[in-house]
């Protein structure tokens, strides 16, 4: 039961275990913007990370992997570790409308992010990563937060782009249909995210 509702597992028994970032008392915790959020605001720290492990999915990430693989093709990100500041830069420059009538949709749903994202539109000639913006800022997750968002709807509605930017071996086959990954995309808090998973599922 989640919810309230009865999910089917259709004989399955799945386990999710991420050992990316463990946190436990005998470490000492860097105090950033990444581990004050898991500390001081929980819930949004765990919907974002969720809510990114589903578009991860739902956008078929593996396909490009497999893709790439099967071609013998290095990873976008084993090419240029860079790769993924110098695509929304891309994106901001070359599709400026886009990025800034985007960007609107996306600051509702994370308002700290507001004043970085101006920040860098502001200043997108003349930046040479993202992350130049983002320095000693506490709504750093904010401002990251909504540049994802920005960059899967990009991923979404102008697939070739998006794979001749980021250096794709292939074209994006999303799970759920534009619309359907658009909405998802609008989610804005937990039970919202969960709840909407649970209609795909049933």
């Amino acid at each position: 039961m989640l919810n309230n509702k009865k999910i089917p597992y259709y004989g399955y028994q799945l386990s999710a275990i991420d050992y990316g970032f463990v946190m436990n008392t005998k470490f000492k915790i860097k105090h950033d913007s990444f581990y004050d959020l898991f500390f001081k605001k929980p819930e949004i720290w765990l919907f974002n990370e969720i809510k990114n492990d589903i578009i991860n999915f739902i956008s078929n990430e593996g396909y490009k992997i497999y893709c790439c693989k099967k071609l013998k093709e290095k990873l976008p990100w084993k090419k240029n570790e860079n790769i993924y500041s110098e695509y929304i830069l891309k994106i901001l420059n070359n599709n400026t409308d886009f990025f800034i009538e985007t960007s609107k949709k996306y600051i509702k749903l994370s308002p700290n992010g507001k004043k970085l994202i101006e920040k860098l539109i502001k200043n997108r000639k003349t930046i040479k990563s993202i992350e130049d913006i983002t320095k000693g800022n506490i709504f750093m997750n904010s401002y990251f937060y909504i540049i994802n968002m920005i960059s899967r709807e990009f991923e979404l509605k102008y697939p070739k782009l998006y794979k001749q930017y980021l250096g794709w071996c292939c074209e994006s086959k999303w799970l759920l249909s534009k619309n359907e990954s658009l909405n998802f995309l609008m989610v804005e808090n937990i039970k919202e995210l969960i709840n909407y998973a649970i209609t795909l599922i049933l």
